[in-house]
C-alpha cells in the first residue's frame, strides 16, 4: 500500500480555535467542520480528520511517542546486534550509513519499510538495513487523544568500516 499525502492545498497543519471555543482542523474537505464537544471529544476528532487526510503520524508530532520495547538503549542494542556486515565488505572498506523510514502502525507492527538514502555503496547493506527494520519485535503504539495511529519514523543504520 502506497501513503499518499495529499497537495498542501488541500490541508493545513494548523488547527485554529473559533470565537464559540470551537477547533477547526484546517481540512478543505467534507471533513471541515466546526468540532464541538469536551476538549477531549474535540481533539479525538480532530485526530481523526488528520488520520483520515494522511493516514499516518510523524514520530516528531506525536503527543505519545511510540516506543521500541525496552526503550531507545534496547533499540540501539538490537539494531548493533543483528545487523550483518559480512568480513569481506568490511576488508573491502564498504560500509557507511542507510537512512530507513517505515511506519509503526496502530498494533505496534513494522510497515512501509523504504530506504530514503544511502552512503554504504553495497546493495545487500541496503537489503540488510530493511530486513534488520521489518525484523524489530513489536513496538508500544504510539497514540493521538487516547487512540492508537500510526507513524512514520525514520532512522540510520550505520555500517562502519573501521
Amino acid at each position: 500500500m502506497d501513503i499518499v499525502e495529499p497537495a498542501p492545498a488541500q490541508v493545513s497543519n494548523e488547527i485554529e480555535m473559533g470565537d464559540d471555543h470551537s477547533i477547526s482542523a484546517g481540512m478543505e474537505s467534507e471533513k471541515n467542520r466546526n468540532l464541538r464537544g469536551t476538549k477531549a471529544e474535540r481533539a479525538e476528532q480532530v485526530v481523526d480528520s488528520y488520520t483520515d487526510a494522511f493516514e499516518y503520524f510523524n514520530f516528531n508530532e506525536m503527543q505519545n511517542k511510540p516506543i521500541f520495547p525496552g526503550g531507545d538503549v534496547k533499540m540501539w542494542e538490537y539494531l548493533e546486534n543483528n545487523k550483518r556486515h559480512s568480513e569481506e565488505l568490511k576488508a573491502k572498506k564498504i560500509g557507511g550509513e542507510v537512512f530507513v523510514s517505515f511506519i509503526i502502525n496502530e498494533k505496534g507492527k513494522i510497515t512501509n519499510v523504504e530506504i530514503l538514502t544511502s552512503k554504504v555503496g553495497s546493495p545487500a547493506l541496503e537489503e540488510d538495513a530493511k530486513r534488520l527494520i521489518r525484523s524489530m519485535p513489536v513496538w508500544t503504539p504510539g497514540q493521538m487523544a487516547g487512540n492508537p495511529v500510526k507513524v512514520k519514523k525514520t532512522m540510520m543504520v550505520k555500517y562502519p568500516v573501521d
